[in-house]
């Protein structure tokens, strides 16, 4: 049941971002002030709640932080090039680069807060469900 709930936790972070990814957007008008610092946030955000919840699917894999982190990233390229396509999109280099590092950052949470804690949730989550 777990490994469901994990897999279930990837699939809705993945649509959240293939949609987020693919919408059109406006392109910033002349003279405006920049949004970088908010959308490298995002971007570096978004891609550590992914390779978190892939840590959570690889946590019994001898190199799970690794595999978690090159999904994510594989991801992050995959939608950048399918951006490229996109007469609406831009492929964006920084936003390939932020993807990674995000992903990546999740080295820092090695067995730590987020995924100790959600691994802690399912735990609860699990008793309550089985003991009815």
């Amino acid at each position: 049941m777990r490994h469901r709930l994990n897999q279930l936790l990837v699939v809705g972070l993945l649509c959240v971002i293939v949609v987020l990814s693919l919408i059109p957007v406006a392109p910033p008008q002349p003279g405006t002030a920049p949004t970088i610092p908010w959308s490298m946030l995002f971007h570096a955000g978004m891609y550590f709640l992914l390779a978190g919840s892939l840590l959570l699917v690889f946590h019994d894999t001898p190199r799970g932080h690794l595999e978690a982190i090159a999904v994510a990233a594989g991801i992050g390229l995959i939608l950048e090039m399918i951006q490229y396509q996109l007469p609406f999109r831009t492929f964006a280099i920084k936003d390939a680069v932020l993807n990674t590092a995000g992903a990546g950052l999740i080295v820092f949470d090695h067995q730590s807060t987020v995924v100790e804690t959600i691994i802690e949730m399912e735990d609860s989550f699990l008793e309550r469900f089985y003991s009815r």
